[in-house]
């Protein structure tokens, strides 16, 4: 990703105080499963260990645009500071104009996550939201949450594109030893490693990456 850098103090002194960006602005909306409290907001791991004292930041994740056609390669990618209430703003390079990509969703306990469909890149600012249906996502991989809202699956902690039993004991292993602070294996994002994030993988045992 690329956008325009400065030096706000030389900036401030030039007396020609414009900043231009040359960049595509992407405003995805995600929820992770294992974060969401309801109401449309997460609970925010980087708040619960420590890391910020910013409440609404939540946690990065990394969002790619991969070509329109096989082998699906990945044009551009931006890693993003993502909201507690669904919100990452993706910036990329406006090479990327004109053209249709998947839009991928990466995160580091979650299951990777691709949009049903291509989108057209035709403007400078650029929408997704992948909580409003199962259909936002390739393979309807979404999880419903119960109250309209849908959220990327939580558990694939070994980041192979599978929930499977390998995540599961991960997990049990540092759950039983109360594991803490910004670690992978906090599927709920508490800071704690505990039964509640082994419940989460073991109920969703079986889902696998699903794209073209």
């Amino acid at each position: 990703a690329t956008a325009a850098s400065f030096d706000p103090e030389l900036w401030l002194l030039s007396g020609n105080n414009t900043v231009t960006y040359d960049a595509v602005n992407l405003n995805l909306k995600v929820f992770v499963e294992g974060f969401y409290k309801g109401s449309g907001l997460m609970t925010s791991p980087l708040k619960n260990t420590g890391i910020s004292n910013d409440v609404t930041a939540c946690d990065s994740v990394t969002i790619e645009l991969r070509s329109s056609t096989s082998p699906y390669a990945v044009v551009s990618s931006s890693k993003s500071l993502l909201r507690t209430n669904g919100i990452a703003d993706g910036v990329f390079p406006t090479t990327v104009l004109n053209s249709t990509y998947y839009i991928v969703i990466r995160h580091r306990n979650t299951l990777e996550t691709w949009s049903k469909n291509t989108v057209l890149f035709n403007s400078a600012s650029m929408s997704y939201d992948f909580t409003t249906a199962a259909t936002q996502a390739f393979g309807n991989k979404l999880k419903d949450l119960g109250d309209g809202k849908f959220a990327i699956y939580s558990g694939d902690v070994s980041r192979d594109g599978n929930i499977n039993p390998v995540d599961l004991t991960a997990v049990k292993t540092n759950s039983g030893i109360f594991y803490s602070g910004y670690v992978i294996d906090d599927l709920t994002g508490d800071g704690l490693t505990e039964s509640s994030d082994f419940s989460l993988v073991e109920n969703n045992i079986g889902k696998i990456l699903s794209r073209p």
